[in-house]
């Protein structure tokens, strides 16, 4: 594989604490629970996917020092329910905020860069 390749195309192993935010969105340590992920990101293709990967995602904005995999339009951070998620790229931290009916859910995991395993095969 060339070094080109390398960049734009690679896996990131992250662990780290999974959080419910208590009042004032804070984090709740004794609710806090250690997880792992595994994500595969394609810079080129414009695609990521977690875990088994069985479908991709597109990858809402790649910058120079930040992957951000989902964003939520303004107004869709004011409603019962949004999704944000990025990776900084020098510090290796992914930040994932999510809100469900009111409850705000957060994980902060340290992640490593691994070789690309690849993403599903279309099939047609």
């Amino acid at each position: 594989m060339n070094a080109a390749l390398t960049l734009s195309a690679f896996n990131l192993a992250c662990s780290g604490p999974s959080w419910t935010l208590g009042p004032k969105d804070l984090p709740v340590p004794e609710k806090a629970i250690q997880v792992h992920r595994e994500l595969r990101i394609d810079l080129d293709a414009g695609r990521w996917c977690d875990g088994e990967c069985t479908t991709t995602s597109p990858i809402a904005r790649a910058q120079k020092r930040v992957l951000v995999l989902n964003e939520p339009a303004d107004a869709d951070r004011q409603g019962e329910s949004y999704t944000e998620e990025w990776v900084d790229r020098e510090s290796g931290l992914l930040t994932l905020r999510v809100k469900i009916m009111g409850a705000l859910y957060l994980q902060t995991l340290r992640c490593e860069k691994a070789a690309f395993t690849g993403h599903p095969q279309l099939k047609f």
